[in-house]
């Protein structure tokens, strides 16, 4: 066992190793010898007068160009309504909206699994499920033959054999394939009759016809199936997807088959025998995690037009451009630990503005060879200080401090300045003397909410004298924090100089006033009564998972005076859960000692081949478009100064989350009021102490902090064991 550790070891710095040991001389330059390639852009559709935001439920190829169809709603439980327009691009680039009343005739409060399809003869099917009077779903399909001026219903027993249509694709001769949630593949007449049942595919993969071909994701989500109803065979195109993603198909009208999935745009040709790939999904949207490709259309011409959507904005172009360089003449390579969206989002932007840089993102925690975080580290600071490595390094997780020290890191000070602006307090706590080796991407604040003396939460020994003064209900309650997650929250929250090394007796003596004065064993959930049944070592695990639901019941039910979670945006679901638990039951939020934690924390290598292209992608990193994304507010807080302005704006979303306590108390969540944002946004422009974020670091000295609240050790074993783990995480 001790051999296979000892080659596994081995063959995480060989590929490690490998990614920065070959990297390019300064300015050295591939030869570029031919040029062509498709090109992505973003379409940003018009937003109604009357709407806050709107979804795509439509998108269709015409003979004018391109149709757009969209929904919006407004009103509360009781009077909802809503509202559906026609986005129309004209041949100059212009859009033009009209609203849609049919489709609000048709369906006035939405529905689920929406879709809008134009025929190759110009009629448009309308399909959406509902629930009739005894809760049973449902499914509509109607068509309008006069675009839009009229419309009727199909009432063919072949609708109600699907469980719920999430696509169709009407055929030349009126007929409809359907696909249900169940995957099953159905053929329609065209008065929705039940006709022919082709099979089954992948219900996230969507479906597509030509002619007398109906084309679907195998099961497997290896392969294309394609149907062909003359003579009721199937073929299947070899094809792997990324496993749980989305991908759509489109026929064009000379009979090839379009598909986009995370990885690319991909095409095969009716007597092709392979698939071609035109598009690279990691340079592009498509390959963003949280892009849900739900849309795909086609427009013929010598190189056809592809165009792409998802639910919300996402909506992209792409067309052959025969001026762009088909190979980069430049490298980036990125480095993380663990996968960040933004500096996905942010490849794809960079692709944009400059087609010459192919930019090479390694996730360590996605490489072969099953290595730890400690060996992953190890092999980056071998490249590193050998003068090689990553142009931009993502931090978290990475030894800050040791690589300021020995002098791997670039002052990235007059790149964030001359980046869009920033959150100056966020800036200065990472600046020292006038230098800046890094910036977080996004932030995440730890709060609190009590009702009693907001200041408590300060510091650690502030917390452990309000835990010792208060009267009644506890400061904080043992049903939430066992020895093990008290530990845990408080080295997160206030564990910054014990990391150093400095006064550990005080940080334990301080663990030990709080562990005992709200009672912590080393049981979790006890005295927490729930309304179903579970085991004990299940109810361990979830707890473990989810920390917030036990504090908020032992708050809500008066049980203890505060909480303490951390947020990462207004639609987390803490943040909603939290702002409604203050407003409803009382108290007030805080900030624990204007704490946060960096999400994303970038540096430049100092050694960097690329110095100036490394100092552009960071630039793009903190730019209002990567920040401004809506994919990235559940998770951190932008720092760009404009893209959290605009957040905390917004009035409303679509997202709410829900808590049932008992019988008599339930905590429902929505977007935060425009008071409790405010108090967010002033806790966000107050922080300026990091965080520090060393999971490993953690897990290495909980034993020896619970061996002393526990009573196992003494305060100078404890103090020992924890001085011992720091030295030697230290001197490694």
């Amino acid at each position: 066992m001790h051999l296979k550790k000892i080659i596994a070891t081995f063959l995480v710095f060989t590929l490690l190793l490998s990614c920065y040991a070959c990297s390019k001389p300064s300015g050295q330059r591939a030869s570029i010898e031919s040029k062509g390639r498709y090109m992505e852009d973003k379409i940003s559709l018009p937003l109604p007068d009357d709407a806050t935001q709107q979804a795509l439920i439509g998108m269709n190829a015409t003979a004018n160009g391109m149709e757009y169809f969209t929904m919006s709603s407004s009103g509360t439980e009781g009077s909802y309504h809503t509202f559906y327009y026609r986005h129309t691009i004209a041949d100059d680039g212009s859009i033009s909206t009209t609203p849609e009343k049919w489709l609000e005739d048709c369906a006035p409060q939405s529905g689920n699994q929406l879709s809008l399809v134009r025929a190759a003869d110009g009629t448009l099917y309308f399909t959406f499920g509902d629930y009739d009077e005894n809760s049973k779903a449902q499914n509509h399909i109607f068509i309008s033959r006069d675009d839009g001026q009229t419309c009727f219903e199909l009432k063919g027993n072949g609708i109600g054999v699907c469980s719920m249509i999430v696509a169709l694709a009407p055929l030349d001769d009126g007929r409809i394939a359907v696909q249900d949630m169940d995957g099953s593949v159905l053929l329609l007449d065209a008065e929705g009759n039940l006709a022919d049942e082709l099979g089954a595919g992948a219900y996230n993969g969507g479906i597509a016809a030509y002619e007398n071909k109906v084309a679907v994701l195998a099961p497997s989500g290896k392969a294309v199936r394609v149907y062909d109803l003359t003579g009721s065979e199937s073929v299947d195109w070899d094809i792997d997807i990324p496993e749980d993603s989305a991908s759509k198909m489109e026929f064009s009208d000379d009979g090839t088959l379009y598909l986009a999935c995370p990885s690319g745009l991909y095409s095969h040709t009716p007597d092709g025998t392979i698939w071609e790939i035109f598009v690279d999904g990691d340079t592009t949207n498509l390959g963003i995690p949280s892009f849900y490709i739900s849309y795909l259309a086609v427009i013929r011409g010598e190189k056809d037009v592809i165009y792409v959507a998802d639910y919300e904005d996402g909506l992209y172009r792409y067309a052959y451009d025969p001026e762009a360089a088909q190979i980069a003449s430049m490298e980036l390579d990125v480095f993380s630990l663990v996968e960040n969206d933004m500096v996905r989002h942010a490849m794809v932007a960079f692709n944009r503005q400059r087609s010459d840089v192919k930019v090479k993102y390694t996730v360590a925690s996605d490489l072969a060879g099953g290595g730890t975080n400690a060996d992953y580290i190890k092999a980056l600071n071998t490249g590193l200080l050998a003068g090689d490595g990553p142009d931009v390094i993502i931090l978290d997780g990475l030894p800050l401090d040791s690589y300021i020290e020995k002098g791997v890191l670039a002052d990235i000070g007059e790149v964030v300045s001359s980046a869009d602006a920033m959150l100056p307090n966020i800036r200065q706590a990472y600046e020292e003397n006038g230098v800046l080796y890094a910036i977080p991407l996004g932030i995440r604040l730890p709060v609190a909410i009590t009702k009693g003396d907001v200041n408590a939460f300060a510091s650690l020994s502030a917390l452990a004298d309000a835990a010792e003064a208060t009267t009644g209900a506890d400061v904080l309650s043992s049903i939430a924090y066992s020895y093990e997650t008290l530990s845990t929250m408080l080295l997160e929250n206030y564990g910054d100089a014990l990391y150093s090394g400095d006064d550990v007796k005080a940080f334990l003596q301080g663990a030990k006033r709080i562990s005992d004065s709200i009672g912590s064993t080393e049981a979790l959930g006890e005295g927490l009564d729930l309304s179903f049944q579970i085991s004990e070592d299940e109810l361990h695990e979830m707890l473990l998972a989810d920390q917030f639901f036990p504090q908020i019941y032992a708050y809500v039910l008066g049980k203890a005076q505060s909480t303490i979670f951390d947020i990462g945006g207004l639609d987390d679901s803490a943040c909603m859960a939290g702002t409604s638990v203050a407003e409803q039951y009382g108290g007030s939020l805080c900030g624990i000692g204007g704490r946060f934690m960096a999400v994303g924390l970038a540096g430049v290598n100092k050694a960097s081949g690329e110095l100036e292209t490394a100092k552009d992608f960071l630039r793009m990193l903190l730019s209002l478009e990567i920040q401004g994304s809506q994919s990235y507010r559940s998770r951190c807080f932008p720092v760009n100064q404009e893209a959290l302005a605009s957040l905390f704006a917004k009035e409303s979303s679509n997202c709410s989350t829900g808590y049932h306590v008992d019988d008599e108390h339930e905590v429902y969540g929505e977007w935060p009021s425009a008071p409790m944002r405010a108090q967010i946004m002033r806790m966000i422009e107050q922080a300026n102490t990091p965080m520090t974020d060393n999971a490993e670091l953690k897990g290495m000295l909980l034993p020896a902090i619970v061996s002393y609240l526990d009573g196992s050790r003494t305060l100078d074993e404890a103090a020992e064991a924890v001085t011992s783990v720091l030295s030697t995480y230290l001197l490694e």
